[in-house]
């Protein structure tokens, strides 16, 4: 009997990794089951992923992403804390730097630096978190947007206090004319890229970059424009 349960088996498809044992957590494992959630989520929506879709596409089992997520809104905040978190201690670092160093050029150059290298960032947040009210745009505000639009405000007041920027700015409306410049850009690429001809590869962020901030910076009359005031 024992040779027959062993022919048995060796006919059978080898057995999906199941849930680890206590203490075994793979780091790498977590990071590749967030990578493949990133794809199956831009390309299907978050409704359209079915945990049991998700473990197949991963070569899992289900257990395996309950045992590092617990459920599929678990992933999707995991995901999106890994993504905001990257980018503020970023956006952190270069603030830091002060308004005499371009901290809102350093801005540009780190978000659309990493909406251009994960193109699944902006069709997610947008589709699943600027579009649906709920506890994942609530985290997203927490986690990310208030401090956020905190930072570049305070960074704002400070040029303002130091005679770096003009005192008659909104700190407010700055900020959002900022992330406007940074972020539209990428997230109408559906719409833009053929109508203006645009390869949005590294070379065009940068060029990209460069013209937003001097645009930022500078505003867009001549010196007829300004003669006419």
């Amino acid at each position: 009997m024992a040779a027959k349960k062993k022919d048995d088996r060796a006919g059978q498809r080898p057995r999906k990794p199941g849930r680890p044992k206590k203490d075994a957590a793979d780091p790498d494992l977590r990071r590749a089951l967030l990578t493949q959630a990133e794809q199956m989520f831009a390309s299907q929506g978050y409704d359209g992923v079915s945990l049991r879709r998700l473990a197949d596409a991963a070569g899992l089992t289900p257990a395996m992403i309950h045992y590092y997520f617990k459920n599929k809104d678990g992933l999707f905040s995991a995901m999106l804390e890994d993504l905001t978190g990257r980018l503020l201690a970023q956006i952190e670092a270069a603030a830091a730097e002060g308004v005499g160093q371009d901290p809102f050029r350093a801005l540009m150059d780190i978000a659309s630096r990493t909406i251009l290298a994960e193109p699944w960032a902006v069709t997610l947040i947008v589709r699943e978190v600027l579009l649906q009210p709920g506890p994942l745009r609530d985290q997203f505000i927490e986690t990310y947007a208030a401090k956020v639009l905190a930072l570049l405000t305070a960074v704002i007041t400070d040029g303002k206090q130091k005679g770096e920027i003009r005192a008659d700015v909104d700190e407010g409306f700055a900020a959002i004319s900022l992330l406007g410049l940074t972020a539209f850009p990428f997230i109408a690429r559906g719409v833009v890229e053929d109508i203006l001809d645009l390869d949005y590869s590294e070379q065009m962020r940068k060029d990209y970059v460069d013209h937003a901030a001097k645009l930022f910076h500078q505003g867009i009359n001549g010196p007829k424009a300004k003669a006419m005031k």
